[in-house]
C-alpha cells in the first residue's frame, strides 16, 4: 500500500470526524411573544501527549460549555429588573437610562425551568409579573429576548369624594404614550411619559359619580396591562350650595369653576344634581341658561 493512498484515507477520515462533532443551534418554541432560542457557546479541546518511538498520539475532545439563560428587553429608565428561577438561581440588574437591560444566569440545570421576571421603578412600584416556562438544554445558552413590561400605576387615594380630583401616576417606557382605562369610560385618558418614564394623569372634580371603579394603564404600543386599581367614590350626594342654583363647588357664587363642571357633564349620563339644574336627567343648554342668569365673576 503506497504512502499517497494512506495519506488520502487519513485526510478524509479526519474530515468526517470534525463534521460529526459540529453542534448546530436549535430553536426552543414559546407560546409568548418574546424570542427564545438556544445557541452553542463554545467547545474546547484537550490534547494528549505523544509516546516514545513506535507510539501513537491521542486527542480527547471535552465539552465544557456552561449552561446559561440570557435575557434582554426594555423596562423603565433605571428600573431594577429581577429574574428568578423557581427553586434555583436568580439575577438582579439595573436598566439603563433608556430602560434597556441585558443579563444572564449561569450554571443552571438542563431541564424545564420556570422563570418569574419583574421590574421595579425608581418609586418602588413593581410591574405585573412575567412568568415563563423555558426548556433548558445542557451546554447551550438559552436566549430570551424582547421582554417588555406594562407601566406601573398608583392612585393618589383609593377612597375619595366626588368633588375631589383624582391623580394617577407611575412609570413606563421613556417618551412614550400611556393610556389609562376606567371601566365606565369607552375612551382612555392619555398621557405622555417624560424622559425618565414618569407620567401623571389627573381627573377633574366630579368626574366620578358615587360608586366603585376599576382602573388600569397600558403602553400604547403594547397589550400588557398594569396592575388593576380599585377606587371608590364614597360621597352619596354632591354638596349643594344652598339657594344658588348651579353652584357645584359650593363657594356661594357662580363663576368659571361651575361653568367648567357643567361643561364636563354636558350630555353625559348620571350628572350630579348641582349640574343638572333643571332636573331633566342630563345637562343641556337650559342648564347653562340658568347658570348664566346667576353668573358672578
Amino acid at each position: 500500500m503506497n504512502k499517497r493512498f494512506i495519506v488520502g484515507v487519513s485526510f478524509w477520515l479526519g474530515v468526517f470526524f470534525l463534521l460529526g462533532n459540529i453542534v448546530h443551534a436549535t430553536t426552543i418554541t414559546s407560546t409568548d411573544s418574546v424570542n427564545i432560542s438556544a445557541i452553542v457557546q463554545a467547545v474546547s479541546t484537550g490534547g494528549g501527549g505523544g509516546g516514545g518511538s513506535g507510539g501513537g498520539s491521542q486527542q480527547d475532545i471535552t465539552k465544557t460549555v456552561v449552561t446559561t439563560i440570557s435575557f434582554s428587553g426594555v423596562a423603565y429608565p433605571y428600573a431594577t429588573v429581577s429574574v428568578q428561577q423557581i427553586g434555583g438561581a436568580s439575577a438582579t440588574l439595573v436598566a439603563g437610562p433608556d430602560g434597556v437591560f441585558t443579563g444572564s444566569i449561569n450554571g443552571i440545570p438542563s431541564e424545564s425551568s420556570l422563570l418569574v421576571i419583574s421590574a421595579t421603578d425608581t418609586f418602588g412600584l413593581q410591574s405585573p409579573l412575567i412568568i415563563k416556562t423555558v426548556a433548558i438544554k445542557e451546554g447551550y445558552v438559552t436566549q430570551i429576548d424582547g421582554l417588555a413590561f406594562a407601566p406601573t400605576l398608583q392612585a393618589s387615594k383609593l377612597d375619595f369624594l366626588p368633588t375631589e380630583s383624582l391623580n394617577f401616576y407611575g412609570t413606563g417606557k421613556g417618551q412614550s404614550t400611556v393610556l389609562l382605562y376606567i371601566d365606565t369610560e369607552a375612551s382612555p385618558l392619555v398621557s405622555e411619559t417624560l424622559n425618565d418614564g414618569t407620567y401623571h394623569i389627573s381627573t377633574p372634580s366630579l368626574y366620578f359619580s358615587p360608586g366603585v371603579y376599576t382602573i388600569y394603564s397600558v403602553m400604547k404600543d403594547s397589550l400588557s396591562r398594569s396592575r388593576i386599581i380599585t377606587v371608590s367614590s364614597i360621597d352619596k350626594t354632591v354638596p349643594e350650595p344652598g339657594s344658588v342654583a348651579g353652584d357645584c363647588n359650593a363657594d356661594t357664587k357662580i363663576n368659571i369653576a361651575d361653568f367648567s363642571i357643567l361643561s364636563y357633564w354636558f350630555k353625559r349620563p348620571n350628572p350630579p344634581s348641582c349640574a343638572d339644574i333643571d332636573g331633566s336627567g342630563t345637562v343641556s343648554i337650559h342648564d347653562f341658561s340658568v347658570l348664566a342668569f346667576y353668573w358672578k365673576l
